[in-house]
């Protein structure tokens, strides 16, 4: 796999100290997650779940959300969940650019956050305890819901946090991916709308029928780029030595710094 003569042309221009805009414009994340999951795509497994049978990629999608505004104004509810990387069979609503749908018949829903240096946000604007790991799985299960998709047909599903091996040793993802840790947060969450007897009713019977089977069906994990990268399949040497000095620039330019007093 050659990396596309556009990306290469302007990551040369970064090489070389050329700088007609912040590095980190195009050393950053989301562009190390796409050149990662098209590599996957194309057969080089860089990931651990497999390619399943018409699956695709996609970045930057928009899922559903359980809190929904009920009324304008609604201060406990939020927008859709932005996505750095989704991984299966799906569509793109017609009248949007990034809402996300599974097709009938989906068997695969890889959902990917990608971190270099930052943690996982730590919640929303009206509970700051709901954090970027349970926001997104039950944002999962309102999907599955909505897609009208059988959780048990899902062969491969999955939530992955992707950052830096050294994030990983330092711990820094474990709390906040453990099962219990994202059931006790989104049952939070719902506890606040109890003054609203109705809409609280819906959301504990979405609880047990969707979001409760989700999370214990699907795997959560975190991997790092360097076992990512070292691991990529039957791909020639020059774009692998390419693809682990982009990510190097990623690591340099996305480094935080230690500001002198």
């Amino acid at each position: 796999m050659k990396l596309p003569n556009i990306l290469t042309d302007i990551m040369s221009s970064v090489y070389k100290d050329l700088n007609n805009f912040p590095p980190t414009q195009i050393f950053n994340e989301g562009w190390l997650l796409r050149i990662l999951l098209e590599c996957h795509h194309r057969g080089h497994e860089s990931f651990p779940f497999k390619k399943m049978k018409n699956s695709n990629w996609f970045s930057e999608a928009q899922l559903s959300t359980p809190f929904k505004a009920r009324f304008p104004g609604d201060p406990l509810s939020e927008k859709r969940t932005h996505i750095d990387g989704v991984y299966g069979q799906f569509s793109i609503r017609s009248d949007t650019k990034s809402g996300f749908m599974l097709i009938p018949d989906t068997t695969q829903f890889i959902i990917i956050e990608a971190k270099i240096f930052s943690p996982l946000s730590t919640g929303v604007k009206n509970d700051s305890n709901y954090d970027q790991a349970a926001r997104t799985v039950a944002c999962m299960a309102k999907t599955i819901e909505e897609s009208r998709i059988n959780i048990e047909d899902l062969k491969s599903a999955g939530f992955y946090v992707t950052a830096p091996q050294s994030q990983l040793d330092k711990g820094v993802f474990d709390e906040k991916i453990e099962k219990n840790s994202i059931k006790r947060k989104v049952s939070a969450r719902i506890h606040g709308y109890t003054e609203d007897e109705d809409h609280h009713s819906k959301l504990m019977n979405w609880y047990r029928e969707y979001f409760e089977p989700t999370l214990d069906s699907i795997k959560i994990d975190t991997l790092s780029y360097e076992n990512m990268i070292n691991n990529i399949q039957n791909i020639d040497q020059v774009t692998k030595e390419r693809i682990q000095q982009y990510y190097q620039y990623c690591l340099d330019y996305n480094r935080p710094r230690i500001v002198s007093e």
